[in-house]
This record gives structure tokens, C-alpha cells and sequence, in this order.
């Protein structure tokens, strides 16, 4: 095989190693928003979360005036206060567990195995074995997105009651500019929330790596 023709696809699967190590820094969910006080402006909540593959982490800062306070936290699915942090009542979140641990987790294995499978056989000239590589590749990356999409919203709703306390149906994107509203007539605010930066790097390999095999078989 060609040298060039394997360098070309040696710089693809260097870039889904990289991916590999950002799946995992970086937020697969990401959510954010406020709350004001109709009657006094000078008193606001201001909070956002990001879930990643093991856990979440949250920022909560409330403003009264001059005064300011802050919470925040990294807190894992399987913590037993997961389900609401610094409440008594909470659970761990096992939905979201087995979602991101059980299912999506492994297929990025699956991805990154792949990945370099594909750039053994390839570096060996076997464009077939090349092919298949990258064909599961693509697969499990696609898998992976559409897995998220269809499953993590009703996953975080089920174990945190997110949606239920906006009064959304879940879904993977959206906003609710009327979010002050549903806690108190004298509150207004937003949330809005939408998939991570992860989301949108499993996606493309899962392109590159289908667009990988249509390549070497034609």
C-alpha cells in the first residue's frame, strides 16, 4: 500500500486517540440558567452543571445585594447523594450509571480499539482487515451518539427529576424561559441545556470512521 495512503489515515486515528483522552475532560451534557427576584433585582441565582462519563459537576452562586455565596461540587453517579447533592433524601443515579458507565463508556473503548486496529492492518497492508476495523469504528462511535440522545435525557429525569421540576418533557436540547415562574410568582428566569463538546467528538469519529471504510472499499 501506498506510504502516503496509510499516513493519511495514520493522522485520522491520531486524532481519535486525542479524542479518547477529551471524552473523558470534557462535558457530554451541559446545563445553565437563573433565577431573579421580580422584586428585587439585586437578588439572582445563577447555577450551571456538566456531566461527563463518571459524574457531574454543579456551580450554584447566589447573589443578595453585596453578598455573594457559592457551592459547587464533583459528585460521581454511583455517590449515594447523586440524585440531589447536600439532601438528605438523595440516591445514588443509576440510570445515568448505567448509561454512561455501562453502555456508551464501552463503546468508546470499542472506538479507540478499533482506531488502532484499523492503523495495525493498514501499516500491515491488509486493506480488508483495515476496512472492518474502521467500519467498527464508525459503528460504535454513531452508536454511542444516538444512544445518548434517545436515552440520557429520560435517564437524568428518571434519577433527578430535572425535567419534572421545569415542567419539560426530556430531550437532549432545549430552554424554558419561564423556569422563575414554576417556584415562586415572584421569581423569573431561564435553563437551558444542550449536549457537550464530548457529544459532538464521538460524533465525528464516528464519521471518520465510516467515512474511512467507504474509502478503502471503493
Amino acid at each position: 500500500m501506498d506510504g502516503r495512503y496509510v499516513k493519511k489515515y495514520d493522522n485520522r486515528f491520531d486524532c481519535i486517540s486525542l479524542s479518547g483522552i477529551l471524552w473523558r475532560s470534557n462535558p457530554w451534557f451541559f446545563v445553565s440558567g437563573e433565577v431573579e427576584d421580580t422584586e428585587d433585582n439585586s437578588r439572582t441565582i445563577d447555577f450551571e452543571a456538566s456531566f461527563n462519563l463518571e459524574g457531574y459537576e454543579y456551580e450554584v452562586i447566589i447573589r443578595d445585594g453585596d453578598d455573594k455565596d457559592k457551592e459547587d461540587g464533583k459528585i460521581d453517579y454511583d455517590d449515594d447523594d447523586c440524585s440531589s447533592p447536600d439532601y438528605g433524601d438523595a440516591s445514588d443515579c443509576d440510570e445515568l450509571y448505567d448509561l454512561m458507565q455501562g453502555k456508551i463508556q464501552n463503546l468508546l473503548y470499542v472506538v479507540i480499539l478499533a482506531g488502532g486496529a484499523a492503523l495495525f492492518f493498514l501499516n500491515n497492508g491488509d486493506q480488508e482487515k483495515g476496512a472492518l476495523a474502521c467500519l467498527a469504528m464508525g459503528s460504535a462511535g454513531l452508536l454511542a451518539v444516538a444512544l445518548f440522545t434517545m436515552n440520557f435525557p429520560e435517564a437524568l429525569d428518571d434519577d433527578t427529576e430535572a425535567f419534572e421540576i421545569i415542567d419539560e418533557d426530556p430531550s437532549v436540547i432545549g430552554d424554558n424561559n419561564d423556569f422563575g415562574e414554576d417556584i415562586s410568582s415572584s421569581s423569573s428566569g431561564e435553563v437551558n441545556w444542550r449536549p457537550g463538546f464530548a457529544f459532538a467528538l464521538v460524533g465525528l469519529s464516528g464519521i471518520i470512521g465510516l467515512a474511512a471504510y467507504f474509502e478503502l472499499k471503493n
